[in-house]
C-alpha cells in the first residue's frame, strides 16, 4: 500500500512538541499542490469518541491509543495513491511511545513487542510505508520545555504531560525513529518552526520535480 503517489510526509514528537502548528505550515506551503493533510483530529479522532459514546465507556488511554490508530489505519485506504502527496500528523512512532511510556510510568504490564507490531502492521498485513519517497521529522524537544509550556494550560492534568511520561516518550522515539531507513530529520533543542517546515517543503518539492 502507497500512501502517496509522489511522496509522504509524517511528523511525530511528543505531545507539546509542535507537530500541529508544523502541520499547518507545510500545509500552507503546499498549496497550488494535489495533497491532502491527516491531522489529528480527522477522521480517527471523531469515530473514537462515536464509539466510546456508543459503548457508554471512556475506555482507558491504551486501549483508546490502539484504537485511535487502527482507525488510523482505516483512513488512510480511501486516500492512498489517490494523491501526490500526503502530510500525517502524528502517526506510528507517536502512538507507540506514547503507549509504551504510558505504561512503563504507571507500571501496566504490556506486551510490547506484540503492541509494536500491531501498530506498525495492523491486522497482520506488512505494508512497507517507509521507503525513499516517505520523510519522517521528528520534534524532539526537551520535556521540560513541554512541560513549561503546559502548566498555564488546562492540559497538565493529562497523564500525557507528565514529565515522568514525556521524559520515557522521547526516549522510545528516539529509539524507534532511529531504526528508520527511510529519509528523516530529527530537529533537535530550540527549533524554529518555520525553518522545519522549509526543509520539509524543500524535500516535498524535490519528489515533484523527480516525478515530473
Amino acid at each position: 500500500m502507497r500512501i502517496a503517489k509522489v511522496g509522504t510526509v509524517i511528523i511525530e514528537g511528543i505531545p507539546g512538541s509542535g507537530k500541529t502548528t508544523l502541520t499547518e505550515l507545510i500545509r500552507n506551503g503546499l498549496e497550488g499542490t494535489d495533497n491532502v493533510v491527516l491531522d489529528k483530529n480527522s477522521p480517527a479522532i471523531t469515530a473514537s469518541k462515536k464509539l466510546h459514546a456508543l459503548l457508554g465507556s471512556e475506555g482507558n488511554p491504551i486501549s483508546n491509543a490502539l484504537l485511535y490508530q487502527a482507525l488510523r489505519w482505516a483512513s488512510l485506504e480511501p486516500i492512498s495513491n489517490k494523491h501526490d502527496f500526503v502530510v500525517i500528523n502524528q502517526f506510528l512512532h507517536s502512538c507507540l511511545a506514547n503507549i509504551l511510556a504510558y505504561a512503563r510510568t504507571k507500571k501496566i504490564k504490556i506486551n510490547e513487542e506484540q503492541t509494536r507490531a500491531f501498530i506498525f502492521r495492523p491486522f497482520g498485513l506488512d505494508l512497507n510505508l517507509f521507503d525513499e519517497r516517505t520523510y519522517t521529522i521528528l520534534l524532539d524537544c526537551e520535556p521540560e520545555e513541554v512541560r513549561r509550556r503546559l502548566e498555564s494550560s488546562d492540559r497538565t492534568d493529562n497523564p500525557y504531560v507528565e514529565l515522568k511520561f514525556l521524559r520515557e516518550a522521547r526516549s522510545v522515539l528516539l529509539e524507534e525513529i532511529g531504526y528508520l531507513r527511510s529519509p528523516k530529520i530529527i530537529m533537535r533543542g530550540d527549533y524554529k518552526l518555520a525553518d522545519v517546515a522549509d526543509v520539509a517543503i524543500s524535500h516535498v518539492r524535490s519528489l515533484q520535480r523527480q516525478a515530473a
